[in-house]
Parts: structure tokens; sequence; C-alpha cells
């Protein structure tokens, strides 16, 4: 759909209207449901007297959590995020490493077997990404677009698998060493979440005023932490690397957010107008939008002036920048039909000027001398 205002060369008068403030900002809660194919893969890393060794497991994820987030209805980026409630599922999984491994004397070389599982006696495993409010978490995310993990953590109350709910058997040589075991069952904790947690935007379908969308989190796992299993003596402590790598994604399902200009309309009490469709004074719904004008304006900021080098148009921007991109088409007399682009030549501030989020003033010269028609277009998609 393209608006499009007329404009004689000589003789316009124009008067300016001060602009409105962009909204754009749309704040949603939503459930996010994870996506069956979410899994990571989880390892123990040792060294050993042949080397470096280790052993992994895949460990599957399931679940939902709502969370309250604010897109931008223009660009899609989400600005704020914050979790609400709800939990992400954890299967058990079970590891196990066999390896001879290099103890400091006077143990040296030993058969070392651990296995790494879950403890039966434990209810199912899960973990809940909690901000942490007495810490002002506010859904703030950072310059690259990820989660603040400062501002989250992993709340364990029975025995989360993601924050170590694990019983860890180590068999050295013939020699039983004691299981290592942590029961947030007993304590529960609040723990660092150490995923990159990255929320985005698909757009689905589109019309002039709403966009369906769904909204996705992808955690991506790339852990690595160094730990100590304690042995029986100290000369058996056992140093490990525990990984964990792979990707969790949650999404919601498709709901419809208002385009920026239906918001635009609905702020000026329209009721879903066609960008085409003229206002009292004549002037299209689109261009005004663009313009970030008041619905019911009569006048639009385009003046003309003569210069030694003939006649300039000049539209001044809103502050804001435009809301949406202008164009500009001429035709040398009204008798003809067709109203081709303004060639870029007579874009006197450049060809961007016109582009969305432009603002200052556009200036614009006549293929034909003194005369012709400049006219003002725009496209809603």
């Amino acid at each position: 759909m393209k608006p499009a205002l007329p404009l004689m060369a000589l003789g316009l008068p124009a008067l300016l209207a001060p602009p409105t403030a962009s909204a754009g900002l749309v704040e949603q809660t939503r459930a996010f449901f994870i996506q069956p194919a979410s899994s990571t893969q989880v390892g123990l890393v040792t060294e050993a007297v042949s080397g470096v060794v280790g052993a992994t497991a895949t460990r599957s994820f399931s679940g939902n959590f709502v969370a309250t987030f604010v897109v931008d209805n223009q660009s899609l980026g989400v600005a704020n995020f914050l979790f609400d409630e709800g939990e992400i599922l954890t299967s058990g999984y079970t590891l196990e490493l066999l390896a001879t491994v290099q103890y400091a004397p006077p143990i040296g070389s030993a058969v070392t077997y651990i296995i790494r599982e879950p403890h039966p006696d434990f209810p199912p495993a899960h973990f809940r990404l909690t901000p942490l409010t007495f810490n002002a978490a506010d859904g703030a995310l950072l310059p690259d677009g990820t989660l603040d993990n400062s501002q989250y953590f992993l709340f364990a109350d029975r025995g989360s698998q993601v924050t170590g709910r694990t019983v860890s058997n180590a068999v050295i040589g013939s020699s039983i060493q004691p299981p290592v075991l942590v029961n947030y069952t007993i304590s529960p904790a609040l723990l660092p979440f150490r995923g990159t947690a990255t929320p985005s935007i698909e757009e689905i379908s589109s019309t002039i005023h709403q966009r369906t969308i769904r909204a996705t989190l992808d955690i991506e796992f790339n852990e690595f932490e160094d730990k100590v299993l304690p042995g029986l003596t100290a000369s058996l402590n056992l140093p490990v690397v525990e990984t964990e790598l792979g990707t969790v994604t949650a999404q919601t399902g498709t709901f419809a957010i208002p385009t920026d200009y239906a918001d635009w309309a609905g702020d000026n009490g329209l009721d879903q107008p066609a960008p085409e469709d003229p206002n009292p004074a004549g002037i299209a719904y689109g261009i005004l939008y663009a313009l970030d004008l008041p619905a019911d304006a009569t006048s639009l900021p385009i003046g003309v002036a003569n210069t030694p080098a003939g006649p300039v148009v000049t539209i001044t921007l809103p502050d804001d920048g435009l809301r949406n991109a202008l164009g500009v088409e001429y035709s040398p007399d009204l008798a003809t039909p067709d109203w081709p682009d303004l060639p870029v030549v007579h874009f006197l501030d450049g060809a961007d000027s016109l582009d969305r989020d432009a603002t200052g003033e556009a200036r614009f010269s006549f293929p034909a001398g003194d005369t012709g028609f400049l006219r003002f277009t725009t496209t809603l998609e």
C-alpha cells in the first residue's frame, strides 16, 4: 500500500506540525515450553597415565516456565526479559569413566573407575531460573542481547542435576572411595546460573495492523569447571573437570502484537484505518504516521523555495525520526499518468535522507527546471 501526497513545485504553502513520540514497546507474559530436541552432553575429564581421558553422557530437558518480556514491535528486538514461575526438568544420567590414573606418590598408577549417577532416593531432578529480586534484577539485557547471568540463579531445592545433585563413586585399585553427594533436599540453595541465555522473536506472519510472532529462549551450555573428588587420603584426591555442552530451547506458541502503525492509529482514536485512507483534510493516514503527525493534521511540514539553481522542496522530518521510510515520485505535468521515482541525483541530502529513523531536513530538486510535480509516498508492509 502506497499512500501519497501530490505536491506542486511552486507556490505551495506549508505549516510545521509538532512531532509526537513513538511508542513501539509491547510487554507480554507468556508460557515457554522446552522443545523435544533440547539436550546437553555432560562430561568428566581427568589426567591418566596415557594422557587426558574422559567420558560423556546425554542429559535431556523438558518442562515449562512463564516469563514477562518487552518486545519492540518494529524491530522485534527483545528489550527486557524476566522469569516469573515454572521449572525446567532434566533427566537423570549415568556417567562412567575407567582409566589408569597417575596419582601422587606413594600411590602412583592405579586403575580408577568413577560412576556419576542420580541417587535412587532423590525425586526427579529440576532447576528453576530465578531472578534474584533482592539484587534488584530488572530483566535488562546485556549489550550482546543475552541475559545478565549475574542476576539469575539456579534454585536447587530437590537435588538439581544441573547444580551437582549427583553421587560420584570412585574405585581406585581395589579401594572404594567415599561418595561425593550434594543433597539440596536438606539444604536448598541459590547457585550461579552458568549457561548463556538469549531471547529472540520470530515473525510468523503480519498485516498492516498486527504481527503474529513466536518468542524463543536459547540456553547455550559451554561449561568447564575444575573440581576435586576427595579420596580416603589426600594422596587419593582426584582433580577432574566437569563439562556440559549443548542447547536447551524454549518456545512460546504464536501470538499477535499490534504494529507500530496500529499503535499510532489507536493513540489517535482510529479503528484500524487503511494507510491510504485520507483524513478530513485529505492527507493519507500512512503519510501522517510516517511523519509522526496527529491524525487530524491539516498540513504537512513541507516547503518550497526558489534558489539560483531552481526550486527546492524541503520536508522537515520528526525529531524522533521517520516512523516509516518515505519515497519521492516526479511528474512533469499532471496530464501524465505515470509517476516515476525521483532520480537519486535530486536527493540533495543523500539517497538515505528519507530512510526510516531519518531526522532533520531533506531537500529535493526537480529534473525539469522550474516546472513539475513531486509527491511523497510511503509503503507499509
